[in-house]
């Protein structure tokens, strides 16, 4: 498992090396109290998010 800590805005960034595998991932994100939690339905073999969250499909978390 990896945690990486977003600012207000949701956005994260690291420096660090990704270790991803080679199975495919469901990514999920959760808020600072892990109260609420939002995860992709279908897989992802990327961590490049902004491929299909760039002015769509956005992550809500209430």
């Amino acid at each position: 498992m990896l945690t990486l800590e977003a600012d207000t805005s949701g956005n994260f960034y690291t420096t660090e090396a990704v270790p991803l595998p080679d199975t495919p991932l469901f990514p999920k994100v959760m808020n600072a109290t892990s109260e609420a939690y939002n995860f992709m339905p279908f897989p992802t073999a990327s961590g490049a998010c902004n491929v299909c969250h760039v002015g769509r499909l956005p992550v809500f978390l209430e």
